[in-house]
């Protein structure tokens, strides 16, 4: 007698593909998001280096603040400078003796879920004003009124001070943020003042570790003020929500957390960008 083996008939077939197609579509969507956890984990670890290092500077210098963060502070535009001697006004470059690895670690400073990619090292004698020597993923909360160590800046102030030549936050303009003038004894809350946080440009360009009171579109379409007397600018990096819907942020007392940008200010006098609150 001749045996025949039973096989799939073509509803059956149909019906296991499509029980497989439901469980994919089931599965993909929390393999995606686990990734993104992951990311915003690892992000959260770099973060929380960064502002224990901060910790460990202000330590060293009798309690006050970095006084620059980005080369763009530290040589006015046009100077044609190298890598090292940005170096000296990069926040990079100022905790490279606090974090292993110093300025040849990238990784601390380059966010796992970033878009934009860093490219090559620059290295020589080159333009400040077209190249980003230290670039960073992160920005720090600092308040450009330090004019005496921030040769960089113009005469009326920087981002968040000024903005072309009058006030863009009177009064309170100046109390927003830290610099070299800063110590920790002026910080009224320390576990409520933002330190440093996810940034990026709305222009598409590398980011060099300063920050504004501004939000980055995630999907780079634009930029709109968190602080509403803020100018919004495509040119100055602002809070961005790259970790589902928000921001890995490290505040002045070494805590870091998630937190969704736009809870970072509520009012004038309720908000974690200014010193004295």
């Amino acid at each position: 007698m001749t045996s025949y083996r039973k096989g799939f008939t073509l509803i059956e077939l149909l019906v296991v593909i499509a029980i497989i197609a439901i469980l994919a579509a089931i599965l993909f969507p929390v393999f995606a998001q686990a990734r993104a956890k992951a990311r915003q984990a690892s992000c959260l670890s770099n973060q929380k280096q960064i502002v224990l290092a901060i910790q460990m500077y202000l330590q060293d210098y009798d309690e006050r603040y970095l006084p620059t963060v980005t080369e763009r502070e530290g040589y006015p535009s046009g100077s044609v400078i190298t890598d090292t001697q940005a170096a000296v006004f990069s926040i990079r470059g100022r905790l490279s003796a606090y974090i292993p690895g110093g300025l040849s670690n990238g990784n601390v400073w380059n966010c796992p879920g970033v878009t934009l990619t860093w490219g090559n090292h620059v290295t020589g004698p080159a333009d400040i004003s077209n190249v980003r020597f230290w670039p960073n993923d992160y920005g720090f909360n600092i308040n450009e009124s330090d004019l005496a160590d921030m040769p960089g800046v113009s005469s009326t102030g920087g981002p968040y001070l000024y903005f072309s030549g009058q006030l863009a936050a009177a009064p309170y303009g100046p109390l927003v943020g830290v610099n070299g003038t800063v110590s920790q004894a002026a910080i009224n809350s320390p576990a409520n003042l933002l330190l440093i946080a996810d940034i990026q440009r709305p222009d598409g360009k590398l980011g060099g570790g300063s920050l504004t009171p501004q939000l980055t579109l995630l999907d780079n379409s634009g930029v709109k003020p968190i602080d509403p007397n803020w100018p919004a600018l495509v040119s100055q990096a602002g809070l961005i929500a790259r970790h589902t819907n928000g921001s890995n942020i490290g505040f002045a007392d070494g805590h870091v957390k998630f937190e969704r940008p736009e809870a970072t200010w509520q009012d004038e006098t309720h908000n974690q960008w200014r010193r004295d609150l």
